[in-house]
């Protein structure tokens, strides 16, 4: 039977291509050579879950215009796909497509459930929940290639974000305080452990490494505070000794300074610090040289305690970075107070300013936090922090620190058992990484379309 509905197939390709390819003087060409050019989706159903007003589930319907999703057709495995997946909630068993040939070849879709074939037309839908087989035959109606096409569509929404616990570390467990960042493909974590500074690092949030520091004076109690980590190295304050690694154990003395009486943060290529006296310090050398950094506004709008910084590629300029830093002061009772700097690293660029993020008029403004942390992720800033001893919402500014609201979608996990005063976090780009140290904790969460 499979013979003859391929014969009869291929009876019916060759009297609609001979028909199709006469001329006005009844000659026509014939040719031997089959393949599919390009393939583009037209515009597809999608199902989308909501919540009404009343709290019970609903689906609604809407379109998306897919044409931009665009095929890779391999013509050496005969195989057409996606490499960008349709979003969740596409009806991927009623796709409308178009379909170009080499030599106006003549294509057919084989059945789903036998071998049947089907001519394919562009105004028609077909199933492709599943790959499909699809033939182009010749014009000579004698020859043809088979293709699997594969139309990948999302599986999980990708604005969800979870949480993942990796395995408890008794080492961060013993921290009675802890500050994490990140350096190339390394977490790093370090913390104070019975009056000394400790570090401790990690690839996965599972196998940790202690850190053997090949220093002579031990790391002070309060030295984990005031570590900050920029391109390619952790600096470190060590009492008034300024210390900087590439890897947590061989560090190097940059020397001793009483420029800065706390190290607070960096960009890329600039370390930034605070006077006894509450005074903005910068050092664009790696921190051998500190001068005061521009502001805008009143320095008595500086944050006092705590200082929180963070920063990020501005993505519309090459070599520049956003420095966003928040902390509580006595200046604004109602507010934290917020600063951004735009730093700039081309050889004719000028030292840019920190700018105060004004509050009043801002519906939408940081509210003071304490344990303060910054986090950048998604092309926005999110802040961790406590009120009254207590986690509360996590607050993301998507206009890098003006506006800061709750997102629903950022929740801290539900059995994170911490003290608030015992917690870090950080972020690789594609994960957020939070560390707990009550019971040594490690959480690792993720937007599902960083993770794609």
């Amino acid at each position: 039977m499979k013979k003859l509905v391929n014969a009869a197939c291929m009876l019916l390709v060759i009297a609609v291509l001979t028909s199709c390819l006469k001329s006005n003087d009844d000659e026509a060409v014939y040719y031997n050579d089959a393949a599919i050019t390009s393939f583009t989706l037209g515009t597809l159903n999608r199902y989308l879950h909501t919540t009404t007003a009343a709290g019970k589930d609903s689906i609604y319907k809407t379109s998306v215009a897919a044409s931009s999703y665009k095929f890779n057709i391999d013509q050496i495995n005969h195989v057409i796909f996606n490499p960008d997946s349709l979003p969740l909630g596409i009806d991927a068993s009623k796709v409308v497509c178009t379909i170009g040939t080499k030599n106006n070849g003549i294509v057919v879709i084989k059945n789903l459930n036998n071998d049947s074939l089907k001519f394919y037309t562009s105004s028609d839908s077909i199933d492709f929940s599943q790959p499909r087989e699809a033939r182009v035959y010749a014009t000579d109606g004698m020859s043809y290639q088979k293709y699997t096409i594969k139309v990948n569509v999302h599986q999980e929404d990708g604005d969800a974000f979870g949480w993942k616990q990796m395995a408890d570390n008794n080492q961060l467990a013993a921290l009675s305080g802890m500050k994490a960042m990140v350096l190339g493909k390394r977490i790093f974590v370090f913390g104070n452990d019975g009056g000394t500074t400790v570090g401790y690092t990690t690839t996965d949030g599972n196998e940790w490494t202690t850190l053997t520091p090949n220093i002579n004076t031990p790391l002070t109690a309060g030295a984990y505070k005031q570590t900050v980590a920029n391109a390619d190295s952790i600096y470190m304050m060590n009492g008034n000794m300024l210390l900087r690694t590439a890897d947590g154990s061989q560090w190097d003395e940059i020397g001793e300074t009483t420029a800065i009486a706390k190290l607070i943060g960096a960009s890329k290529k600039e370390l930034y610090g605070m006077t006894a006296d509450n005074k903005l310090m910068v050092s664009r050398d790696g921190g051998h040289q500190w001068q005061a950094d521009a502001i805008d506004a009143s320095a008595s709008l500086l944050p006092t305690a705590p200082v929180a910084t963070t920063c990020y590629p501005m993505n519309m300029a090459d070599s520049t970075d956003y420095v966003v830093m928040a902390g509580n002061s006595t200046a604004n009772a109602k507010a934290a107070v917020v600063w951004r700097k735009i730093a700039e690293y081309n050889y004719h660029s000028e030292p840019g300013q920190w700018v105060y993020m004004e509050a009043d008029g801002n519906r939408y403004e940081l509210p003071q936090l304490d344990n303060l942390t910054l986090v950048p992720y998604d092309d926005s800033v999110l802040a961790i922090g406590t009120v009254n001893g207590n986690f509360t919402y996590i607050y993301q500014s998507r206009d890098n620190g003006i506006t800061w609201k709750k997102n629903k979608y950022y929740q801290l996990p539900n059995d994170f058992d911490t003290s608030t005063t015992r917690y870090a976090a950080t972020s690789d780009g594609v994960n957020i990484w939070l560390f707990g140290g009550v019971n040594g904790e490690v959480w690792r969460g993720r937007l599902n379309k960083l993770a794609w």
